[in-house]
Protein backbone atom coordinates (compact mmCIF):
# COMPACT_ATOMS: atom_id res chain seq x y z
CA UNK A 1 0.00 0.00 0.00
CA UNK A 2 1.54 3.46 -1.00
CA UNK A 3 2.07 5.77 1.89
CA UNK A 4 0.26 8.70 1.12
CA UNK A 5 1.57 10.75 4.43
CA UNK A 6 4.66 10.89 3.65
CA UNK A 7 7.01 13.61 5.59
CA UNK A 8 6.17 17.22 3.67
CA UNK A 9 7.57 17.39 0.97
CA UNK A 10 7.79 13.16 0.65
CA UNK A 11 7.50 11.61 -2.74
CA UNK A 12 4.12 10.02 -3.04
CA UNK A 13 4.01 7.27 -5.58
CA UNK A 14 1.71 7.64 -8.71
CA UNK A 15 0.86 11.24 -8.63
CA UNK A 16 3.89 12.29 -11.48
CA UNK A 17 2.15 9.49 -13.49
CA UNK A 18 -1.48 11.20 -12.93
CA UNK A 19 -0.23 14.50 -14.03
CA UNK A 20 1.57 12.92 -17.14
CA UNK A 21 -1.59 10.90 -18.25
CA UNK A 22 -3.88 14.06 -17.53
CA UNK A 23 -1.16 16.56 -19.64
CA UNK A 24 -1.77 13.80 -22.47
CA UNK A 25 -5.38 13.80 -22.30
CA UNK A 26 -4.76 17.34 -22.65
CA UNK A 27 -2.90 17.79 -25.25
CA UNK A 28 -5.48 14.54 -27.75
CA UNK A 29 -8.39 16.60 -26.99
CA UNK A 30 -6.66 19.75 -28.10
CA UNK A 31 -5.09 18.21 -30.92
CA UNK A 32 -8.90 17.81 -32.11
CA UNK A 33 -9.01 13.97 -31.20
CA UNK A 34 -12.93 13.24 -31.38
CA UNK A 35 -13.87 12.16 -27.57
CA UNK A 36 -10.30 12.74 -26.36
CA UNK A 37 -11.64 13.75 -22.38
CA UNK A 38 -8.99 17.37 -22.28
CA UNK A 39 -11.24 18.84 -19.74
CA UNK A 40 -11.09 15.37 -17.58
CA UNK A 41 -7.17 15.92 -17.75
CA UNK A 42 -7.80 19.35 -15.92
CA UNK A 43 -10.18 18.26 -13.31
CA UNK A 44 -7.82 15.66 -12.52
CA UNK A 45 -5.29 18.27 -12.42
CA UNK A 46 -7.41 20.07 -9.56
CA UNK A 47 -8.01 16.44 -7.58
CA UNK A 48 -4.48 15.85 -7.79
CA UNK A 49 -4.08 19.68 -6.67
CA UNK A 50 -6.07 19.57 -3.67
CA UNK A 51 -4.81 16.14 -2.40
CA UNK A 52 -1.43 17.17 -2.29
CA UNK A 53 -1.28 20.76 -1.04
CA UNK A 54 -4.05 19.33 1.66
CA UNK A 55 -1.42 16.70 2.88
CA UNK A 56 1.54 18.98 2.98
CA UNK A 57 -0.48 21.28 5.34
CA UNK A 58 -1.95 19.34 7.68
CA UNK A 59 1.51 17.24 8.00
CA UNK A 60 3.06 21.02 8.41
CA UNK A 61 0.92 21.81 11.19
CA UNK A 62 1.80 18.63 12.52
CA UNK A 63 5.12 18.69 12.65
CA UNK A 64 4.91 22.38 14.17
CA UNK A 65 2.77 21.38 16.50
CA UNK A 66 -1.01 22.95 15.79
CA UNK A 67 0.18 25.34 12.62
CA UNK A 68 1.41 25.71 9.54
CA UNK A 69 3.31 28.93 7.94
CA UNK A 70 0.39 30.94 5.49
CA UNK A 71 3.27 33.27 4.42
CA UNK A 72 5.63 30.66 3.72
CA UNK A 73 2.80 28.49 1.83
CA UNK A 74 2.32 31.63 -0.43
CA UNK A 75 5.67 32.61 -0.83
CA UNK A 76 6.07 28.90 -2.31
CA UNK A 77 3.03 28.95 -4.31
CA UNK A 78 4.25 32.51 -5.87
CA UNK A 79 8.15 31.35 -6.72
CA UNK A 80 6.97 27.82 -8.21
CA UNK A 81 4.08 29.23 -10.66
CA UNK A 82 5.46 32.95 -11.49
CA UNK A 83 8.98 32.49 -13.29
CA UNK A 84 7.45 30.01 -15.97
CA UNK A 85 4.16 31.73 -16.14
CA UNK A 86 6.31 35.41 -17.09
CA UNK A 87 8.64 33.18 -19.06
CA UNK A 88 5.53 31.82 -21.28
CA UNK A 89 3.11 34.77 -21.65
CA UNK A 90 6.10 37.03 -22.62
CA UNK A 91 6.72 34.75 -25.60
CA UNK A 92 3.03 34.86 -26.40
CA UNK A 93 3.16 38.18 -26.45
CA UNK A 94 6.03 38.88 -28.40
CA UNK A 95 5.39 36.30 -31.24
CA UNK A 96 1.80 37.12 -31.37
CA UNK A 97 2.94 40.78 -32.00
CA UNK A 98 5.07 40.29 -34.57
CA UNK A 99 3.45 37.41 -36.77
CA UNK A 100 0.20 37.82 -35.34
CA UNK A 101 -2.76 39.67 -34.32
CA UNK A 102 -1.14 41.29 -30.43
CA UNK A 103 -2.59 40.23 -27.43
CA UNK A 104 -4.42 42.88 -25.95
CA UNK A 105 -3.83 44.67 -22.66
CA UNK A 106 -6.50 42.78 -20.87
CA UNK A 107 -5.35 39.32 -22.16
CA UNK A 108 -2.05 40.01 -21.04
CA UNK A 109 -3.30 40.95 -17.58
CA UNK A 110 -5.34 38.54 -16.76
CA UNK A 111 -2.78 35.89 -17.96
CA UNK A 112 -0.24 37.27 -14.88
CA UNK A 113 -2.40 37.92 -12.17
CA UNK A 114 -4.66 34.87 -12.89
CA UNK A 115 -8.15 36.29 -14.26
CA UNK A 116 -8.06 34.82 -17.17
CA UNK A 117 -11.39 32.54 -16.44
CA UNK A 118 -13.27 35.44 -16.26
CA UNK A 119 -12.21 37.19 -19.35
CA UNK A 120 -12.87 33.52 -21.03
CA UNK A 121 -16.28 33.85 -19.75
CA UNK A 122 -16.93 37.27 -20.31
CA UNK A 123 -14.96 38.81 -22.89
CA UNK A 124 -13.04 35.16 -25.05
CA UNK A 125 -10.87 37.40 -27.11
CA UNK A 126 -7.92 34.77 -27.89
CA UNK A 127 -6.19 35.38 -31.03
CA UNK A 128 -6.64 32.93 -33.87
CA UNK A 129 -2.30 32.02 -33.49
CA UNK A 130 -0.42 29.70 -31.79
CA UNK A 131 0.24 31.77 -29.21
CA UNK A 132 -2.68 31.58 -27.07
CA UNK A 133 -3.53 32.56 -23.14
CA UNK A 134 -6.70 31.37 -22.86
CA UNK A 135 -5.52 28.10 -21.37
CA UNK A 136 -4.28 29.75 -18.77
CA UNK A 137 -7.56 29.36 -17.28
CA UNK A 138 -6.71 27.08 -14.72
CA UNK A 139 -3.91 28.24 -13.28
CA UNK A 140 -6.36 31.50 -12.10
CA UNK A 141 -8.74 28.97 -10.49
CA UNK A 142 -6.30 27.39 -8.50
CA UNK A 143 -4.84 30.25 -7.55
CA UNK A 144 -8.05 31.35 -6.35
CA UNK A 145 -8.92 28.80 -4.75
CA UNK A 146 -5.68 29.03 -2.75
CA UNK A 147 -6.21 32.62 -1.86
CA UNK A 148 -8.47 31.75 0.68
CA UNK A 149 -7.74 27.62 1.91
CA UNK A 150 -5.07 28.09 3.71
CA UNK A 151 -6.98 30.45 5.88
CA UNK A 152 -10.02 28.61 6.44
CA UNK A 153 -7.86 25.65 6.99
CA UNK A 154 -5.53 27.55 9.78
CA UNK A 155 -9.20 28.41 11.39
CA UNK A 156 -9.97 24.68 11.49
CA UNK A 157 -6.60 22.49 12.14
CA UNK A 158 -6.42 20.18 14.70
CA UNK A 159 -10.35 19.47 14.86
CA UNK A 160 -11.07 16.78 12.04
CA UNK A 161 -14.82 17.29 11.81
CA UNK A 162 -14.68 21.33 11.44
CA UNK A 163 -12.10 20.16 7.85
CA UNK A 164 -14.12 17.46 7.19
CA UNK A 165 -17.21 19.56 7.20
CA UNK A 166 -15.37 22.67 5.14
CA UNK A 167 -14.29 20.17 3.03
CA UNK A 168 -17.71 18.99 2.32
CA UNK A 169 -18.91 22.40 2.12
CA UNK A 170 -16.90 23.09 -0.90
CA UNK A 171 -17.67 19.97 -2.41
CA UNK A 172 -21.77 20.67 -2.44
CA UNK A 173 -21.81 24.34 -2.92
CA UNK A 174 -20.57 24.34 -6.48
CA UNK A 175 -23.84 22.43 -7.51
CA UNK A 176 -25.28 25.34 -6.28
CA UNK A 177 -23.82 28.32 -7.95
CA UNK A 178 -23.88 26.24 -11.01
CA UNK A 179 -27.35 25.65 -10.65
CA UNK A 180 -28.17 29.62 -10.24
CA UNK A 181 -25.72 30.60 -12.52
CA UNK A 182 -26.76 29.12 -15.50
CA UNK A 183 -30.30 29.33 -14.48
CA UNK A 184 -30.00 33.06 -14.45
CA UNK A 185 -28.73 32.82 -17.98
CA UNK A 186 -25.23 32.38 -17.89
CA UNK A 187 -23.39 31.01 -20.40
CA UNK A 188 -22.15 27.14 -20.24
CA UNK A 189 -18.45 28.81 -19.93
CA UNK A 190 -19.19 30.16 -16.58
CA UNK A 191 -19.68 26.50 -14.86
CA UNK A 192 -16.56 25.31 -16.57
CA UNK A 193 -14.49 28.05 -15.71
CA UNK A 194 -15.65 30.39 -13.04
CA UNK A 195 -13.52 29.88 -9.81
CA UNK A 196 -16.60 29.61 -7.38
CA UNK A 197 -18.11 27.29 -9.97
CA UNK A 198 -14.86 24.41 -9.98
CA UNK A 199 -13.35 24.68 -6.83
CA UNK A 200 -15.55 21.36 -5.78
CA UNK A 201 -13.12 19.77 -8.31
CA UNK A 202 -9.98 20.62 -6.01
CA UNK A 203 -12.22 19.95 -2.75
CA UNK A 204 -12.44 16.60 -3.60
CA UNK A 205 -8.96 15.78 -3.55
CA UNK A 206 -8.57 17.94 -0.08
CA UNK A 207 -10.85 15.91 1.43
CA UNK A 208 -9.79 12.67 0.84
CA UNK A 209 -6.75 14.29 2.22
CA UNK A 210 -8.16 14.70 5.18
CA UNK A 211 -9.61 11.92 5.56
CA UNK A 212 -6.34 10.12 5.10
CA UNK A 213 -4.69 12.51 7.73
CA UNK A 214 -7.53 12.75 10.29
CA UNK A 215 -8.82 8.97 9.77
CA UNK A 216 -6.97 6.49 7.65
CA UNK A 217 -8.69 3.60 9.43
CA UNK A 218 -12.06 4.71 8.47
CA UNK A 219 -10.80 5.15 4.47
CA UNK A 220 -8.85 1.82 4.63
CA UNK A 221 -12.10 0.14 5.55
CA UNK A 222 -14.36 2.08 3.29
CA UNK A 223 -11.31 0.83 0.35
CA UNK A 224 -10.96 -2.76 1.41
CA UNK A 225 -13.40 -3.13 -1.34
CA UNK A 226 -10.35 -3.34 -3.20
CA UNK A 227 -10.80 -3.36 -6.98
CA UNK A 228 -14.51 -2.81 -6.77
CA UNK A 229 -14.04 0.73 -5.55
CA UNK A 230 -11.62 1.34 -8.17
CA UNK A 231 -13.80 -0.06 -10.51
CA UNK A 232 -16.88 1.54 -9.94
CA UNK A 233 -14.81 5.10 -9.20
CA UNK A 234 -13.18 4.73 -12.84
CA UNK A 235 -16.88 3.80 -14.26
CA UNK A 236 -18.49 7.48 -12.56
CA UNK A 237 -15.62 9.23 -13.89
CA UNK A 238 -15.99 7.62 -17.63
CA UNK A 239 -19.94 7.69 -17.18
CA UNK A 240 -19.62 11.77 -16.45
CA UNK A 241 -17.29 12.93 -18.29
CA UNK A 242 -19.68 11.36 -21.47
CA UNK A 243 -22.67 12.30 -19.96
CA UNK A 244 -24.24 11.50 -23.57
CA UNK A 245 -23.65 7.56 -22.35
CA UNK A 246 -26.51 8.46 -19.51
CA UNK A 247 -28.42 10.77 -21.12
CA UNK A 248 -27.07 14.11 -19.26
CA UNK A 249 -26.17 16.55 -21.66
CA UNK A 250 -26.55 20.88 -21.46
CA UNK A 251 -27.16 22.28 -18.49
CA UNK A 252 -27.99 19.52 -16.26
CA UNK A 253 -24.49 17.76 -17.23
CA UNK A 254 -22.87 21.28 -16.67
CA UNK A 255 -24.12 21.48 -13.57
CA UNK A 256 -23.38 17.53 -12.44
CA UNK A 257 -20.43 16.62 -14.68
CA UNK A 258 -17.72 17.90 -11.97
CA UNK A 259 -19.59 16.25 -9.23
CA UNK A 260 -19.88 12.92 -10.40
CA UNK A 261 -16.28 13.11 -11.68
CA UNK A 262 -15.08 14.33 -8.00
CA UNK A 263 -17.09 11.19 -6.53
CA UNK A 264 -15.20 8.92 -9.37
CA UNK A 265 -12.03 10.31 -8.75
CA UNK A 266 -12.41 9.56 -4.61
CA UNK A 267 -13.08 6.11 -4.77
CA UNK A 268 -9.88 6.21 -7.35
CA UNK A 269 -7.65 7.62 -5.33
CA UNK A 270 -8.55 5.63 -2.77
CA UNK A 271 -8.18 2.55 -4.25
CA UNK A 272 -4.72 3.57 -5.48
CA UNK A 273 -3.74 5.08 -1.03
CA UNK A 274 -5.81 3.51 0.79
CA UNK A 275 -6.18 -0.15 -0.57
CA UNK A 276 -3.36 -2.91 -1.25
CA UNK A 277 -5.40 -3.67 -4.44
CA UNK A 278 -3.98 -0.25 -6.20
CA UNK A 279 0.13 -1.35 -5.44
CA UNK A 280 -0.28 -2.98 -9.15
CA UNK A 281 -1.30 0.21 -10.49
CA UNK A 282 0.70 2.56 -8.77
CA UNK A 283 3.52 0.38 -10.21
CA UNK A 284 2.63 1.52 -13.72
CA UNK A 285 2.48 4.92 -12.90
CA UNK A 286 5.55 5.48 -11.56
CA UNK A 287 7.50 4.10 -14.83
CA UNK A 288 9.81 6.60 -15.28
CA UNK A 289 8.73 8.22 -18.81
CA UNK A 290 5.61 8.82 -17.09
CA UNK A 291 7.20 10.08 -13.83
CA UNK A 292 9.34 12.62 -16.30
CA UNK A 293 6.51 14.15 -17.83
CA UNK A 294 4.60 14.27 -14.91
CA UNK A 295 7.70 16.40 -13.51
CA UNK A 296 7.54 18.80 -16.31
CA UNK A 297 3.58 18.63 -16.44
CA UNK A 298 3.51 22.52 -15.53
CA UNK A 299 5.93 24.14 -18.48
CA UNK A 300 3.92 21.75 -20.79
CA UNK A 301 0.68 22.33 -19.95
CA UNK A 302 1.29 25.67 -20.49
CA UNK A 303 3.08 25.44 -23.98
CA UNK A 304 1.49 22.86 -25.49
CA UNK A 305 -0.81 24.81 -27.50
CA UNK A 306 1.62 26.52 -29.62
CA UNK A 307 2.98 23.56 -30.17
CA UNK A 308 -0.16 22.01 -31.42
CA UNK A 309 -1.13 25.40 -33.50
CA UNK A 310 2.53 25.45 -34.61
CA UNK A 311 2.29 21.96 -35.99
CA UNK A 312 -1.05 22.73 -37.62
CA UNK A 313 0.12 25.77 -39.67
CA UNK A 314 2.93 23.36 -40.70
CA UNK A 315 0.86 21.00 -41.91
CA UNK A 316 -1.10 23.24 -43.90
CA UNK A 317 -4.47 23.99 -41.54
CA UNK A 318 -4.94 26.89 -39.17
CA UNK A 319 -6.10 24.95 -35.75
CA UNK A 320 -5.35 21.22 -35.37
CA UNK A 321 -9.14 20.44 -35.37
CA UNK A 322 -9.38 21.41 -39.10
CA UNK A 323 -6.84 18.68 -39.81
CA UNK A 324 -7.51 14.56 -40.96
CA UNK A 325 -7.73 12.46 -38.25
CA UNK A 326 -4.33 10.51 -39.01
CA UNK A 327 -2.41 13.88 -39.08
CA UNK A 328 -4.59 15.02 -35.54
CA UNK A 329 -3.01 12.08 -34.31
CA UNK A 330 0.24 12.91 -35.53
CA UNK A 331 -0.17 16.30 -34.10
CA UNK A 332 -0.99 14.52 -30.75
CA UNK A 333 2.41 12.37 -30.50
CA UNK A 334 4.95 15.16 -31.42
CA UNK A 335 3.05 17.62 -29.18
CA UNK A 336 3.91 15.29 -26.21
CA UNK A 337 7.28 14.84 -27.28
CA UNK A 338 7.80 18.41 -28.11
CA UNK A 339 5.31 19.35 -24.98
CA UNK A 340 7.64 17.06 -22.59
CA UNK A 341 11.27 18.97 -23.85
CA UNK A 342 9.63 22.27 -23.30
CA UNK A 343 8.12 22.05 -19.91
CA UNK A 344 11.68 20.70 -19.26
CA UNK A 345 13.85 23.82 -20.85
CA UNK A 346 10.62 26.09 -19.22
CA UNK A 347 11.92 24.33 -16.09
CA UNK A 348 15.50 24.70 -16.31
CA UNK A 349 15.61 28.35 -17.72
CA UNK A 350 12.78 29.48 -15.14
CA UNK A 351 13.06 27.92 -11.87
CA UNK A 352 16.98 27.99 -11.17
CA UNK A 353 17.14 31.50 -10.53
CA UNK A 354 14.49 31.83 -7.74
CA UNK A 355 15.65 27.83 -6.58
CA UNK A 356 17.76 29.06 -3.65
CA UNK A 357 14.72 31.60 -2.34
CA UNK A 358 12.10 28.41 -2.69
CA UNK A 359 14.08 26.49 -0.45
CA UNK A 360 14.72 29.15 1.89
CA UNK A 361 10.43 29.14 2.30
CA UNK A 362 10.31 25.06 2.54
CA UNK A 363 9.95 23.97 -1.09
CA UNK A 364 10.97 20.92 -2.66
CA UNK A 365 11.89 21.27 -5.83
CA UNK A 366 11.16 18.47 -8.33
CA UNK A 367 9.89 16.33 -6.06
CA UNK A 368 5.73 16.89 -5.79
CA UNK A 369 4.58 20.63 -7.43
CA UNK A 370 3.22 22.22 -4.83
Amino acid sequence: MADASAPAGGYIPGLDGLRALSVLAVVAGHAGIPRAPASLGVTVFFFISGFLITGLLLREAAARCGGFSITNFYVRRYLRLTPELVLYVAVAAIGSALLFEPHGLLDLSAALFYFTNYVDIFSPADPQSPFRLGHLWSLAVEEHFYLTWPLLLSLCIGHAQRVVALCGTLVLLPILIRTVGLGAGLPLSYARLASEARVDSIAFGCLLATGLHYRRDLVQAWARRGHLIGLVGALLVALFTFGALIGLRGEPHEILVYTGQGVGLLMVFAYLYASASGAWLLKLLEWRPLRFIGQVSYGFYLWHFLILYALAIAFGRARPEELPLELQLLCTVLGAMLGTLMGWISLKVALPPVRRLRQRFGAHLLVQRD
